[in-house]
């Protein structure tokens, strides 16, 4: 175990980003930040181009999932079953979500208006993030731990075999 590495794809050369294991990775919607968090529970915002440390975000938990939305939220899933969004600049969270186990999984709807989520607890939730309170629009039963992902087109698809409904 070591440090996330970062390939630029032009140079063909690869580079370590900060010295922490990353636990989950994500980049922004311009690709000129990347957001990792770390078995101490941190986030750490580094500068694509020059791999330097931005700023750091302090969730609750250990963070084992991460998305940007498009308008440059975030939001982190960590193993005690939270679920927050936040305004990373400010360092501030926005909104903060439950699930009853560790969350696997959290993807933004192109908008940015719904976040999908899964979790330990067997579930893939959608919310509708758009206005503050997070409502939960879909809950869906999985008989193993769903993974979910945001197609291009808005629509929810929830990644796993076991679980294949569609919102």
């Amino acid at each position: 175990d070591g440090p996330v590495l970062l390939w630029n794809r032009s140079a063909n050369t690869v580079a370590p980003v900060g010295t922490d294991v990353g636990t989950a990775i994500a980049f922004s919607p311009d690709s000129k930040v990347v957001a990792i968090s770390n078995l101490y529970g941190a986030v750490s915002f580094f500068t694509v181009d020059t791999r330097k440390e931005a700023f750091k975000l302090l969730p609750a938990g250990l963070v084992t999932a991460l998305a940007f939305s498009p308008g440059y939220q975030l939001a982190t899933g960590e193993s005690n079953g939270l679920v927050r969004t936040w305004n990373p600049e400010r360092g501030m969270p926005l909104e903060s979500l439950n699930h009853h186990g560790s969350v696997s999984s959290v993807a933004f709807s192109p908008d940015g208006s719904l976040l999908a989520t899964s979790s330990a607890d067997r579930t893939a939730r959608i919310w509708d993030v758009s206005t503050l309170g997070g409502q939960e629009l879909a809950r869906l039963q999985s008989p193993a731990p769903p993974s979910v992902t945001m197609s291009p087109d808005g629509r929810t698809q929830i990644g796993r075999a076991s679980c294949r409904e569609r919102v």
